[in-house]
């Protein structure tokens, strides 16, 4: 079950625009452009972020060791040697 962010909106100067809403009513846009609301926004970012906990930015590209040294060039973003 999803959790209500409760926000005020203040103006430059702190004045109270509306004195009380929810993320659930506060209109902006998805990465797309496309319309949402806030809510919906922290709830797609706290999925991805739970998605992206569980990724293993690494490739084990293999093993270093008194056989097997370190490939002189060609390294890529990600690969782990071990």
């Amino acid at each position: 079950m999803s959790q209500i962010s409760k926000v005020v909106l203040k103006d430059v100067d702190g004045n109270v625009l509306h004195p009380q809403t929810d993320a659930g009513i506060v209109s902006v846009n998805d990465a797309a452009g496309s319309p949402s609301n806030v809510q919906s926004e922290i709830q797609a970012l706290r999925e991805k972020q739970s998605e992206m906990a569980n990724i293993d930015f690494f490739v084990n590209k293999g093993d270093v060791n008194s056989d097997a040294d370190l490939p002189a060039q060609d390294y890529k973003n990600g690969w782990a040697y071990y």
